[in-house]
C-alpha cells in the first residue's frame, strides 16, 4: 500500500493552454500554421482570434487548417468572417471551392441521441443509473449545439447559433484529444498483470481517455481485471462525452465503475473506503474535463493514507500478541485442540481465485480440516476485480487468530513479515514456482515453518531450505469429490468415448516459445538461450525412453547459459531456465505427440477421442475433437468414469493429481512412459539399501558402493520394472557415493510414494509410442475387468495415503512433534487429527 505515483496523475492540457505559457511571434504562428501541425496552430489562433478579430491573415490560416483536418463547415464559417475586400482573393476563392469538395463534417443530432440512448441502456443493464433530470435537460440542449468530427477522429463542439458559433474561442474540444489520451496512459508506468492495481479516469467527454486506459490496463491471463473507477461531476457532461461514440461493449464491462453528478468525489470516497482490504488506485488520469471534481487526487491519496495507518496500527497489535505468545503457548493450544472435547483449531488457507488450480485444492483442504472436527477459512479476493493488500491479511491474523496458515507454493518469507513468526506455517508446494528458488526465502525458514507436499530436490541443495520439519506427499486428492459411485446416464453418455485426454495445455510448443520468449523483452540473453534450447528441446521429448529427459534437459540448460553468459549463471537464473521454460516446453512436445498419436489410432480404428480443457477448439489439428472445458467436480468425475482409457501425458511425473482423481473416479489411467519415470522406485529402492544396515560393496574405481538386489526387495522391485520396460537391469544396487551422501543428507525430503508404489506395475499401464498405444486401447476396450482390477487396488492405495485427509493428519503430527521437541516434552499420543 503506497501513495499513487505522482507520475501516473496525468493530465494532458489542451495545445494552447501549453502554447500560451510563453511569448510566441506573428512570424512563428504562421510557421506553425504552415508546419503541418494543425492542432497547435489552431489552439494559438483561437486565442489570437478573441483578441484581434479581424486579423485576416489568422483568419484564413485558420480556415485552411480547419479544412486540412476535414471540418468543411467549421472552415467555412471562418472564411465568412473575412471582410468584403478580401472575399475575391483568389486564395480565397480557391479555398471556399476546395471547402465544398469535402464530405459533411458535422454529426447529426439523430446520431448523437442514439449513442446516448443506447450507451444509456448498456449502463442501465448493469444497474448503473443516471440522474433523469439530467438526462431531459442534456436532451433540450442537443439542438442548441452542433458535433463535427475532424478527419483524425477528433470532435468540436460549438453553439448551434448566437455569437459563439464561429468563434474558435468559445468551442470545446479544439485539440487533439485522440493524441493527448494515448500519450497520458503510458504503458511502462502502469502496473499490469496481476500486480495492477485499479486506476481513475475523470472525465468521458470525449470518451477516447477511458477507451485507451481499458486497453492498456487489460485483464490478465488469468482472469484479474482490474477496476477503472470513471468519475464525471457534471451528468451533462457526461452524456456528451456518450453521444460521441457507440460505447456498448466497454460500458457494460463491470470492471469500470461511474461516479458521476454532483459529489462524484465523495461517492469514489465511500467506494474505496468500502474497499479498504483491496489494493488502491494506482493513480488518476484526465485530458478533458470542464467542470472538475473538488480534490480527487486528494480523494486517492486520503484512502491509500488510511489504509496504511490502519495496518500499522493492526501490525502493531499483531506484534504485541505474538510477543505473549511462545513453543509453551502453542504446544497447549495444540494439546488442548487435539484433545476429545478440546476448541478446535483455527485453520487459515490463503489462496487466490486466479489460480483455478490451487483455488480448488484450498477448497478440498478446508472441507477436510472440516471433516477433522476443525475450522478452516479461506482468505480470497471478493471478485475478479480486486487484488488482496496487507490489510486484508492482517485483519484475518487479528480477528481469526489463526493457530495455523497454510499457503500453496508461498514460504513465510515471500510475503513481506505479513504473517507473524511465532504461528505454525505450512508451505503446501504443488507447483515449481519462481518465488520458490530464492536462497533469502529458504534460509528464512524458521521453526515454526513447515513444508508438505513435492519436495523440490534444489530447495534444499542449493537454496538453503533447511531439510526437517517436511512432510512429502507429491499429491493428493480428494476422495469425497472424486468417488467411484453411479454416473447420472446422461452424463455417461455426453462422456462416453474410448479415449480421453484432460488437459488445459492446447497452445502449441512454438506459440509457447513466443509467448515465453516475449515476456522477457529486458532480458535479451535469456531470449537467446530459450532459442538455442528450443529444438534441443523437442529432440529430447520425442525420444525420452532412450536416457533420462530430465539430466538431459539440466545439461543442456547449463551449457546453454554458460555459452550465452559467459560465465556460471546464478542458481536462480539456472532453476528459472529449467523450471520455467526448458521442462514446461519440452512437456508440451511429448503432450502434443502423444495426443497426435491418440488422433491417428483414434481415427484409423473409429474410435473416440474427447480432448477436455483450455483452448483445444481453437487448435489447428485437434479442434475437432474439443469437448470443451469440464467444472472440477462431478463432471469431471463422470468424465473419467465413461472413458474406457484417460491418457496421462507429463514429462515430470506421474504422481499427478488428476492421476488420483480418476481412479479414485473408477476410471482407468494410461501413461506415456520415460525414462525418469523409473527413478522414483530407484530412489526408493536406494533409501532401502541405505537404511537395511547391510554392509554395502565399496568400489573405489568407480566411487560407489552396492547392494545385491536379491537382499533389498524394493531394489527387486525396480529391477523386474526395468526388465518389463525392456531396459538394462543388474544384479547390483550401486549408488555414487555423491549420491549417496545426498540420500543420507537429505532423506527427510524424499518421498516413498513413488509411480511404481501407485500402479503396482507401471509397464502394463504405461505406453511408449503408437503400436503400444494401440495395444492398450484395444485392451482397455476388450477386457474392462482387468482394468476394473487394477482401478480398485490403486484406488485403495490413494485413499488410505493420498487424499486432503491424509494430509492434514500428516501434517497436524509434524508440527505437534517439532512443538513437542521445542518444548523438551516426550511427544504425547492425540487423538486422530
Amino acid at each position: 500500500m503506497t501513495n499513487p505515483n505522482p507520475a501516473n496523475v496525468a493530465a494532458a492540457a489542451p495545445a494552447s493552454a501549453i502554447s500560451a505559457r510563453r511569448n510566441i511571434s506573428r512570424a512563428e504562428i504562421v510557421d506553425l500554421a504552415r508546419s503541418g501541425k494543425h492542432w497547435a496552430f489552431l489552439g494559438i489562433a483561437a486565442q489570437v482570434l478573441e483578441q484581434t478579430p479581424g486579423d485576416a491573415e489568422i483568419r484564413f490560416l485558420t480556415a485552411a487548417t480547419l479544412g486540412a483536418l476535414g471540418l468543411g463547415s467549421l472552415a467555412t464559417g471562418q472564411l465568412n468572417q473575412l471582410g468584403e475586400e478580401v472575399q475575391g482573393d483568389q486564395s480565397v476563392v480557391e479555398l471556399f471551392a476546395a471547402l465544398r469538395r469535402l464530405p459533411d463534417d458535422r454529426v447529426s443530432s439523430a446520431t448523437l441521441e442514439k449513442n446516448c440512448k443506447n450507451n444509456l441502456a448498456a449502463l442501465a443493464a448493469r444497474g448503473v443509473k443516471i440522474d433523469t433530470a439530467a438526462q431531459a435537460a442534456w436532451e433540450s440542449n442537443l439542438l442548441a449545439r452542433s458535433v463535427h468530427q475532424a478527419l483524425d477522429g477528433n470532435m468540436i463542439r460549438r453553439d448551434a447559433e448566437g455569437d459563439g458559433r464561429d468563434r474558435p474561442r468559445a468551442w470545446s474540444g479544439l485539440s487533439d484529444l485522440k493524441t493527448a489520451s494515448v500519450s497520458a496512459v503510458d504503458p511502462a508506468k502502469l502496473s499490469r498483470g496481476l500486480e495492477a492495481r485499479p486506476v481513475v479516469v475523470e472525465g468521458v467527454d470525449p470518451p477516447w481517455l477511458l477507451e485507451r486506459v481499458a486497453a492498456v490496463l487489460e485483464p490478465a491471463p488469468e482472469g484479474y481485471r482490474p477496476a477503472i473507477f470513471v468519475v464525471q461531476e457534471n451528468a451533462q457532461e457526461f452524456l456528451d462525452g456518450l453521444s460521441l461514440a457507440d460505447l456498448r461493449t466497454l460500458l457494460s464491462d463491470d470492471r469500470i465503475e461511474f461516479f458521476v453528478g454532483p459529489g462524484a468525489a465523495e461517492k469514489l470516497t465511500r467506494r474505496l473506503a468500502s474497499a479498504r482490504e483491496t489494493s488502491g488506485p494506482q493513480g488518476m488520469f484526465t485530458v478533458s474535463c470542464r467542470t472538475r471534481a473538488a480534490s480527487l487526487d486528494q480523494v486517492i491519496r486520503g484512502a491509500i493514507g488510511a489504509q496504511e495507518r490502519e495496518s500499522r496500527e493492526l501490525g502493531e497489535k499483531i506484534r504485541m500478541r505474538s510477543a505473549s505468545r511462545g513453543p509453551e503457548y502453542w504446544r497447549a493450544r495444540y494439546n488442548e485442540a487435539l484433545s476429545e472435547d478440546g476448541t478446535p483449531l483455527r485453520v487459515l488457507i490463503p489462496t487466490s481465485r486466479f489460480t483455478t488450480f490451487l483455488s480448488h485444492a484450498a477448497g478440498d483442504l478446508s472441507r477436510a480440516i472440516s471433516r477433522a472436527g476443525h475450522q478452516a477459512r479461506i482468505l480470497m479476493e471478493p471478485s475478479d476485480r480486486e487484488r488482496l493488500n496487507a490489510l486484508a491479511y492482517q485483519r484475518q491474523i487479528q480477528d481469526f487468530d489463526p493457530d495455523l496458515i497454510v499457503m500453496i507454493n508461498r514460504p513465510r518469507g515471500c510475503m513481506k513479515g505479513l504473517f507473524p513468526s511465532d504461528v505454525p506455517y505450512v508451505t503446501w508446494t504443488q507447483d515449481a514456482m519462481p518465488q520458490l528458488f530464492d536462497e533469502v526465502v529458504g534460509r528464512a525458514q524458521g521453526p515454526m515453518d513447515f513444508m508438505v507436499g513435492h519436495m523440490l530436490p534444489e530447495l534444499f541443495r542449493v537454496f538453503g531450505y533447511p531439510c526437517e520439519r517436511l512432510v512429502p506427499m507429491p499429491v493428493v486428492a480428494d476422495a469425497e469429490k472424486f468417488h467411484g459411485g453411479e454416473v447420472d446416464p446422461r452424463d455417461a453418455a455426453r462422456f462416453a468415448c474410448e479415449v480421453a485426454v484432460v488437459t488445459h495445455h492446447s497452445e502449441t510448443p512454438e506459440a509457447m516459445h513466443d509467448r515465453l520468449r516475449g515476456q522477457l523483452g529486458s532480458a535479451p540473453a535469456i531470449q537467446t538461450v530459450f532459442d538455442h534450447l528450443y529444438p534441443q528441446l523437442e529432440r529430447v521429448a520425442l525420444d525420452p525412453m532412450s536416457l533420462p529427459p530430465n539430466k538431459r534437459i539440466g545439461a543442456m540448460v547449463d551449457l546453454a547459459l554458460r555459452q550465452t553468459l559467459a560465465r556460471e549463471p546464478e542458481a536462480k537464473t539456472r532453476a528459472m531456465v529449467m523450471r520455467n521454460y526448458a521442462l514446461p516446453i519440452a512437456d508440451r512436445f511429448f503432450r502434443h505427440q502423444a495426443i497426435r498419436w491418440a488422433a491417428n489410432v483414434c481415427e484409423r480404428r473409429g474410435w473416440r477421442l474427447h480432448l477436455y480443457g483450455k483452448g483445444w477448439e481453437n487448435h489447428a489439428a485437434y479442434a475437432r475433437y474439443a469437448k470443451g472445458m469440464l467444472s472440477h467436480g462431478e463432471e469431471l468425475r463422470a468424465a473419467y468414469a465413461s472413458a474406457a482409457i484417460n491418457l496421462h501425458l507429463c514429462l515430470t511425473s506421474l504422481m499427478h493429481q488428476r492421476v488420483l482423481e480418476c481412479f479414485l473416479s473408477g476410471g482407468f489411467v494410461a501413461a506415456r512412459l520415460h525414462r525418469d519415470m523409473i527413478s522414483g522406485v530407484k530412489t526408493r529402492a536406494q533409501l532401502a539399501a541405505m537404511a537395511s544396515g547391510a554392509t554395502p560393496i565399496v568400489d573405489d574405481t568407480h566411487d560407489r558402493i552396492g547392494f545385491p538386489i536379491a537382499d533389498i526387495p524394493d531394489a527387486m522391485e525396480a529391477a523386474e520394472l526395468l526388465q518389463r520396460l525392456g531396459l538394462p537391469a543388474e544384479h547390483t544396487l550401486w549408488i555414487a557415493n555423491a549420491r549417496a551422501a545426498d540420500l543420507k543428507k537429505y532423506d527427510a525430503a524424499y518421498d516413498r510414494h513413488d509411480e511404481n508404489w501407485l500402479l503396482g506395475d507401471m509397464a502394463s499401464i504405461g505406453f511408449s509410442d503408437e503400436l503400444s498405444l494401440e495395444r492398450l486401447i484395444d485392451r482397455a476396450t476388450s477386457q474392462p475387468q482387468w482394468t476394473r482390477d487394477i482401478v480398485r487396488g490403486v484406488s485403495a492405495r490413494v485413499r488410505e495415503h493420498l487424499t486432503h485427509d491424509a494430509l492434514f493428519k500428516k501434517t497436524i503430527r509434524a508440527i505437534t512433534t517439532q512443538l513437542d521437541s521445542m518444548t523438551h516434552v516426550t511427544p504425547a499420543i492425540h487423538r486422530a487429527a
